[in-house]
This record gives C-alpha cells, sequence and structure tokens, in this order.
C-alpha cells in the first residue's frame, strides 16, 4: 500500500470530519424528475467480509477539503482486471475493497456520494465459472461468442428478428445484470451512502428488476443507488461511440434525460460522449444542473491522438472543462472518474479528475499529461472540434496522474489543503528536448509500442469537498 501522506494540511479539521462507518446518511431524501417508475430494493449478501485490498485496489489519493461543505463526492478510478470475472463475490470484493477506501475519508457532517467510472460492470459480462473457457480467449469478441454459443442458445427470442450483435449483447447483459445491481444495491446499503454506477443495464421491470425476455434493447446507463440500496434513477447515455453503435446499444433519448436533488444540489450524468456534444450540456444547463457527472471509459490510449485528431488529454478539455464555462451559468462542477487497464484485448486509460468553475482551490497551474498551461488555449483556433478553448473559467480541484508524471507539472496535491498520498510512486516522462512538443512527441512514442497489455496503469481515488 502507498501509505506516506505527502500532504495533510488542516488535519485537524479533516479528520474532525472523516468517518468509517457509512457517515449515518440512511434517510437522505433524494428527488428525481423524471421519477424513476418505482424504487426497487434489491436483495443480496452485504460487502462485509474478510478480504486483502493491497492487490485489488490500491489508488493514489487526491483530495480537496473544505472545512465546511454540504457534500463530500468521490470520483473512481479503478483498473480494470480479468480476475474480478472469476464470480460474483469476486467483483464483490474489490468493489468492498473501493469502498473501504473511500469510507477512511467520509465525513459526518456532509453528504457522501461515491461515482464509479463508465462500464464499471464490464467484468460481470463475463462472469462465473461458466465462462472460464471463454475468458480464455485472446480477445473480448472470441470470448463473448464461445459464452452464447455454450450458453445462451435456449434465451428466449423476441417475436422479431434482430441482428446478431444485438442478441449477442443482450445475452452477456442478462447474464451479468444481477450481479451488478445486487453488488452496487449493497454497496450503497453496506455504507449508507448514495452510489452512481454504470454498465450496460436491459430493459428491466422496476418493480421486480427482472430483466425483458421479449425486449431485448440494452443501454450504456448510469444507475443511481439510495442510501438503502434502491434504485431511484436510470440515465441512459444518448450519444454512442462507434463501438456501442456496432453492437447495437440503444441509444437514450436526450428529452428524457433528468436530474436529480441531493445534499443541497442538483444532480446530472452526461456517459463519456454525452458530456462532449453542446446539446446535450445545454439540455443539462436547462435542468438547473449543478454538479455533472461524467463518467468515462476511454477505450484507447490516453497519450495519443484522439478521435479528432489531436493530442487526446487536450480534446478532453473540450469536454471536462468547457462544460465549467460560463456558457453553461448553472453547472459548478465537472466529477469525471476514468477506469484504467484492459481486459482481454480492450484497453482503457486516461486521468480522473473533479473540476469547478471557481473558487480559492481550483488548480490552473496544472493540466492533463502533455497539455499546456490552461490559460494557453486555444491551440488550434481552426480545429474543427469546437471546443478548444479559450477556457477563462475553471480548473481542477483533484487530478489522479497518469502512469507517468507530466514533468511541466510535477505537483499535482490539491491546493489549501487535502490528502495528497501515492504521487510520489510515479516515476516522471523522460526529459526530453524541445518543450511541450518533446514531452508529446515521447508520450506518443510511448502510446504506439506493443506493449500496452504489460503497462503499470494506475488507479485513483479522487474526492473534493463542496460547499
Amino acid at each position: 500500500m502507498r501509505e506516506r501522506l505527502i500532504l495533510w494540511v488542516t488535519a485537524a479539521a479533516v479528520c474532525a470530519a472523516c468517518s468509517t462507518d457509512g457517515g449515518g446518511e440512511m434517510d437522505v431524501p433524494i428527488a428525481c424528475e423524471p421519477a424513476h417508475a418505482a424504487v426497487s430494493t434489491p436483495e443480496g449478501k452485504s460487502l462485509d467480509g474478510a478480504r486483502e485490498c493491497s492487490t485489488l485496489f490500491d489508488p493514489v489519493i487526491v483530495g480537496s477539503v473544505l472545512p465546511q461543505a454540504r457534500v463530500r463526492v468521490f470520483a473512481v478510478g479503478r483498473r480494470l482486471d480479468l480476475d474480478e470475472s472469476e464470480s460474483e463475490d469476486a467483483y464483490r470484493r474489490v468493489i468492498g475493497c473501493v469502498m473501504d477506501r473511500a469510507s477512511e475519508y467520509f465525513r459526518d457532517d456532509a453528504l457522501n456520494v461515491i461515482v464509479f467510472e463508465e462500464y464499471t460492470g464490464f467484468p460481470l459480462l463475463l462472469v462465473g465459472p461458466e465462462a472460464a473457457r471463454a475468458r480464455a480467449n485472446s480477445t473480448l469478441e472470441l470470448a463473448a461468442a464461445q459464452l452464447y454459443i455454450e450458453r445462451y442458445g435456449s434465451l428466449a427470442k423476441p417475436q422479431e428478428p434482430v441482428a446478431a450483435e444485438q442478441e449477442l449483447v443482450y445475452a452477456l447483459t442478462y447474464h451479468g445484470w444481477p450481479a451488478f445491481y445486487r453488488t452496487f444495491a449493497a454497496a450503497a446499503r453496506s455504507y449508507g451512502v448514495p452510489v452512481m454506477a454504470t454498465s450496460l443495464v436491459p430493459i428491466y421491470d422496476p418493480a421486480t428488476l427482472e430483466p425483458s425476455r421479449t425486449d431485448i434493447r440494452v443501454t450504456n446507463a448510469t444507475l443511481l443507488f439510495d442510501p438503502r440500496g434502491r434504485i431511484v434513477h436510470r440515465w441512459d447515455k444518448v450519444y454512442l461511440v462507434p463501438f456501442e453503435q456496432g453492437i447495437r446499444i440503444t441509444p437514450g433519448e436526450l428529452a428524457s434525460v433528468g436530474a436529480c436533488d441531493m445534499g443541497g444540489y442538483r444532480w446530472g450524468v452526461g456517459i463519456s460522449l454525452d458530456a462532449f456534444k453542446k446539446d446535450y450540456l445545454e439540455h443539462l444547463n436547462a435542468l438547473g444542473v449543478q454538479i455533472l457527472v461524467q463518467p468515462d471509459a476511454n477505450n484507447s490510449n490516453w497519450a495519443d491522438l484522439g478521435g479528432n485528431g489531436f493530442w487526446q488529454p487536450e480534446e478532453w478539455l473540450g469536454s471536462v472543462m468547457y462544460s465549467v464555462q460560463d456558457a453553461f451559468p448553472s453547472i459548478q462542477f465537472n466529477v469525471n472518474p476514468m477506469m484504467t487497464g484492459h481486459y482481454l484485448d480492450v484497453v482503457f486509460d486516461g486521468q480522473t479528475a473533479i473540476l469547478a468553475k471557481e473558487g480559492s482551490r481550483i488548480r490552473r497551474d496544472i493540466n492533463y499529461v502533455g497539455n499546456a498551461r490552461l490559460d494557453a488555449y486555444p491551440l488550434h483556433p481552426d480545429a474543427p472540434f469546437p471546443y478548444m478553448g479559450p477556457f477563462p473559467k475553471g480548473g481542477f480541484l483533484a487530478l489522479g496522474p497518469w502512469i507517468w508524471m507530466d514533468p511541466d507539472y510535477p505537483d499535482l496535491c490539491p491546493s489549501a489543503g487535502g490528502a495528497c498520498i501515492g504521487l510520489e510512486g510515479v516515476p516522471l516522462v523522460p526529459p526530453p528536448d524541445g518543450g511541450r512538443e518533446g514531452i508529446q512527441a515521447v508520450l506518443q512514442s510511448l502510446a504506439f509500442e506493443r506493449s500496452n497489455l504489460a503497462r503499470p496503469y494506475l488507479e485513483t481515488l479522487a474526492f473534493a469537498d463542496l460547499p
């Protein structure tokens, strides 16, 4: 475990606000519009039980602290591992370790909210001993096809013919759905805090949580579990990436995207690409959303060119930093947990962050790896990607590192006090010649190496107090 405390300013105030008993938040009022058809309390075991967490969740921890706050929000940047798929219990142990670690920083005097990354339920698509032979394949595509052939030929089919890809994804989602909702309901209930978790989700009966046997649509959805473990809201991803389109994920409808009030703030969700779209951000702004939760699982190399042909960490600013500009006056915070690691041949990479529009704690002197200073944008004023600066507002409350630290930003510790643990173990990028362009060249050369699956991907637990 990374145990050396690098920075802990205002320690007395912070420790007085910390709790490991879940904060006693079982009766947190949560009001969502539109209302979920019904709240469901999944049955299942708690997350209690023996587990060795040093190998299951060992994050870098960065936390921005206020003496007084209404909310402490946690962004979980978890490292995916194939071993999580061995059984539902194996997966629950990992999620239990995340909750254990987060609970060390719970406040007694504020609402604690845990936000997991996009596709956090990914390992459950191939969960269990019955999928062991499928997991032995070299690619996710082969593994999924084998499991479907072995296990799901007898599933009821819809009345009308559908694409094979849609049948396959439905079958895998149907298989993993019970473990997903049981695990995160238990996480919320065991620790008495709201939890947001994102995965492929079937069309289910809100009263029973039973998935439909005839409607095989599957969405990429964020579910909000209240402190009693009930599912109280669902956000379906509207804008799908090409991979999701190819496997026939069903997009949500922008007009149906809602918001929830809890802890004195209005919360909204923009899953990954949704939060890159201006009309989506305008919709959340019109709803009065103040905290934008942006779960992400970027299935490409972070230190590489992005989908628009520019440095990907730079393009990312066009979402997270753009969302807290004056174009969207209601949105005050962006909570962006990002998955890392790999699952068979699928790689996930990125940096977990929490941002704010304003305040004395925001850091404008740090940035994602390889990026210029925030005040330097726009660097590409003629770029077709529309949101590459300028960024006169906003900054980082908490920013997790990449697998190498950018020499231009050696200190990612939050300002004005907070937690900063584990950054001393993150190596600096080898110092190149040529300034920022040289750093990019080094990182791009690393990104194109054929050793992605062996990289020491980091995981991050970021948190920030919101006044």
